[in-house]
């Protein structure tokens, strides 16, 4: 499974590289070189004084031709697009044929690519892909995939919310806010506390000539659980109920390009709320096996864990042990050393 992710997170990068340069997996390194030079000249700052827009694209452009100069990562290329190319498309066309009937229709991109990608202040970039509309209260909501790049680790979370995606590209602010507070590492997990997943919406307020953008729930006061008003909308494999724990698997960590799953933990014992991180945690198998159970509650109830809930960090994960019959805890040291000293530096 965690190879699988990988692969197709690979296949993502590499085929977004392609997409940004205008070519085809059969672009030898020539052909590469010479496209690469005429977009870098049209998208250049000194060309384009002030555009905005320009320069990120100028910015894709450069590190998309510094992926396609090796040919190793063209070779792999087309070796993952025998097993990933067709359901990519598919789930591209899928949605913009969703988005033709809708009252909130977004404008298509003239590439016709729902990948909407944004550096952040702290340099690092993330990456928006919305994936499906859903009715939820007589609301039309979106999931998206929001993807986040920093130099040795990608988070992955699915949303559920409403971002204009026009604006991202019109409204230097309004992109400001999403991008750097809405999505925010920080943010986010304020608001999987608040909203269970649920996003809200980005809305503008106007005063005395200023713009200020929030972030609100449909009524700005009431509070309700998307993952019971979506109904079958949201596997109830995802959640996993303890005597005073509720765990729901929300979203995925590669750190080093080890996969690592991310969980929304609430504890009243702890009376915490917030992300953790650790390998696979088989909700079904905790039903069915007791020793599988003991082994995963002796990892979340632990007193270590208050400490690893304050840091948002990775508290391990369980193995079945052969001579004694039970599942004991195993902790990855270097992954918990990298991962916890990154999140602490960036609070």
């Amino acid at each position: 499974m965690a190879e699988k992710i990988y692969d197709e997170l690979l296949y993502e990068k590499l085929e977004r590289a392609y997409q940004t340069l205008g070519l085809d997996e059969n672009a030898d390194e020539k052909t590469i070189k010479k496209k690469y030079r005429i977009l870098v000249k049209t998208y250049h700052p000194d060309e384009n004084l002030g555009d905005k827009n320009a320069e990120q694209k100028f910015k894709e452009i450069v590190h998309a031709y510094e992926i396609l100069s090796d040919e190793k990562n063209r070779k792999v290329y087309q070796k993952l697009k025998e097993k990933y190319g067709s359901n990519s498309k598919a789930e591209s066309e899928s949605f913009w044929e969703q988005e033709k009937s809708s009252e909130y229709t977004y404008k298509e991109p003239e590439e016709k690519n729902n990948r909407y990608i944004f550096k952040k202040r702290d340099g690092s970039t993330i990456e928006i892909l919305p994936m499906r509309k859903v009715e939820v209260e007589n609301q039309t909501l979106y999931e998206y995939k929001i993807i986040q790049y920093y130099k040795d680790k990608t988070i992955i979370n699915n949303l559920y919310g409403r971002i204009n995606l026009n604006e991202l590209f019109r409204d230097k602010d309004y992109c400001d806010f999403c991008i750097n507070v809405f999505l925010s590492n920080e943010n986010l997990e304020r608001t999987i506390v608040q909203y269970n997943g649920f996003l809200g919406y980005i809305e503008v307020a106007r005063k005395e000539d200023k713009v200020f953008y929030r972030i609100v729930d449909r009524d700005k006061v009431d509070i309700f659980d998307i993952s019971m008003a979506l109904g079958n909308e949201i596997p109830k494999s995802n959640l996993l109920y303890l005597d005073d724990i509720m765990l729901e698997k929300f979203g995925t960590l590669v750190l080093n390009g080890r996969i690592l799953n991310q969980y929304v933990y609430y504890s009243d014992y702890l009376n915490k709320i917030s992300l953790i991180y650790s390998e696979e945690i088989d909700f079904e198998k905790y039903k069915k096996d007791y020793k599988y159970a003991r082994g995963i509650e002796s990892l979340l109830l632990e007193e270590r864990v208050e400490e690893k809930v304050k840091q948002g960090g990775y508290i391990g994960s369980v193995a079945y042990n052969v001579e004694t019959d039970t599942y004991d805890i195993v902790m990855d040291r270097e992954i918990e050393k990298t991962l916890n000293m990154k999140q602490t530096k960036g609070r």
